[in-house]
């Protein structure tokens, strides 16, 4: 199911990447749709589970060497 949403966002870069998603077929809520989602996923498989929702540098760090090795891995094949 879709939904409406409001969003402010910067018209300059908008419409910057508006001009390249035509080129290449796309629209710009199929773009956002592709961001959250992907962000989405990320979350779902990297974000610390439970209920804190702050975390520390030393987290974000790990976090980020976890996402590195896992592209590492994906390139790779």
């Amino acid at each position: 199911m879709k939904k409406i949403y409001t969003v402010n966002l910067d018209e300059d870069k908008v419409n910057e990447l508006k001009v390249w998603l035509e080129k290449n077929g796309q629209t710009f809520s199929g773009y956002l749709n592709i961001l959250i989602g992907e962000n989405l996923e990320a979350l779902k498989k990297y974000a610390p589970k439970g209920d804190k929702t702050r975390l520390s540098i030393f987290t974000l760090l790990g976090l980020a060497s976890r996402m590195t090795a896992d592209l590492k891995k994906e390139l790779k094949k």
